[in-house]
C-alpha cells in the first residue's frame, strides 16, 4: 500500500512541473493581453490563442496575421510581451546566420524561417531538410552561432 501512495505522490508532483497548454477562445483572453495585441497590431487578424501554465506561471500565445506576416506573440496575463515569433522570407535571413547554417549543414535546404525576439535578443529558428531528407528545426543567434537542433 505504501508503494501505491509513493507512486501517487510522485505522479502528482510530476504533473505540477509539466506544462499544460490549451486552446482558448480569443474573447476569453485577459483584457491586458487583448489590449496589448490590439494596440501593437491594430490591423492584425487573430486566428488562434493558447494558454500555457508552466511552473505555476500562465502565459498566452496569440497567433495572428498582420499585413501578410504570420506572428506569434507570447504574453503574460498582465499583457507584457515576453516573445515575438515572426515568420520571415528566406531571403531576409541575415547573411551571417546563413553562413553559420551552411557551415554546419552544407547540403541542407531551407523550408521556412522565423525571427524570434525575447528580451531584445534575436534568434532565428530555421526549418531545414537535411541531406538525409530528415526535417529539422535549427536555431542560430544573430551572430550566426549555432544554438540547438530539434528533429521534426
Amino acid at each position: 500500500m505504501s508503494n501505491l501512495v509513493t507512486i501517487l505522490v510522485c505522479l502528482t508532483l510530476v504533473s505540477r512541473v509539466w506544462a499544460t497548454e490549451k486552446v482558448v477562445p480569443v474573447a476569453s483572453l485577459p483584457k491586458p493581453v487583448l489590449s496589448k495585441v490590439s494596440s501593437k497590431y491594430p490591423e492584425a487578424k487573430i486566428f488562434n490563442a493558447e494558454e500555457e501554465i508552466e511552473a505555476g506561471k500562465t502565459t498566452y500565445e496569440v497567433a495572428l496575421s498582420d499585413k501578410g506576416t504570420k506572428l506569434q506573440i507570447v504574453l503574460d496575463a498582465a499583457g507584457e510581451v515576453l516573445a515575438i515569433e515572426k515568420e520571415i522570407p528566406i531571403d531576409s535571413i541575415p547573411k551571417v546566420v546563413l553562413d553559420g547554417l551552411h557551415a554546419k549543414y552544407p547540403k541542407a535546404s531551407i523550408a521556412m524561417a522565423e525571427e524570434i525576439t525575447k528580451s531584445s535578443k534575436i534568434t532565428y529558428e530555421i526549418k531545414i531538410n537535411k541531406a538525409d531528407e530528415k526535417k529539422t528545426e535549427v536555431t542560430f543567434d544573430d551572430a550566426g552561432r549555432f544554438i540547438e537542433e530539434e528533429a521534426q
